[in-house]
């Protein structure tokens, strides 16, 4: 964990040191909390978490702005040594000519299609690959902790929210 160094908290916009990454509601109440290691990936999708992907697939173009809350974190997360690294099913060079033409202060870098791991921290990795990571962000991602069929099922019945394609 990080032990001994500074943990930003965005709700309060300061910097305090600490094990744990504070996780907030709706109203701004800690309602958990987040441990995250220092030199561990953090891996983030693409459609629907960093590019808005407000009218779903289209015609493959990437068409949104970014969502500049989940560039912010990307940032945080760089500062506080933790790599980030982006995986979709497109193609990095289309990602990364998009990345690019956004202006993005982050930089970013496709990866070797041999990379097993990830930890720069100097630069946004991308890949179409699913490698190891201490956390993935996704829009459409359901946690699996053991539940049952019928559990499952139940979850994604009272999940109203959630669209399917």
């Amino acid at each position: 964990m990080i032990k001994g160094k500074k943990v930003y908290d965005p709700l309060t916009n300061t910097w305090s040191t600490g094990y744990w990454i504070p996780l907030y509601d709706y109203r701004g109440k800690v309602i958990d909390y987040l441990p995250l290691w220092q030199g561990k990936t953090v891996a983030f999708d693409f459609d629907g978490v960093i590019h808005k992907y407000s009218k779903g697939w289209q015609d493959g173009s990437i068409y949104d702005e970014p969502n500049k809350d989940v560039l912010d974190l990307m940032l945080i997360l760089q500062l506080m040594e933790i790599p980030c690294v982006i995986i979709s099913t497109r193609d990095p060079k289309q990602i990364k000519e998009w990345w690019d033409k956004q202006g993005i202060t982050l930089k970013a870098k496709i990866l070797d299609w041999d990379t097993s791991f990830y930890n720069d921290c100097s630069c946004i990795g991308i890949t179409n690959r699913k490698i190891p990571a201490q956390l993935y962000i996704d829009d459409r991602a359901y946690r699996y902790t053991g539940q049952t069929v019928q559990e499952f099922l139940t979850d994604c019945a009272e999940k109203t929210s959630v669209e399917f394609d």
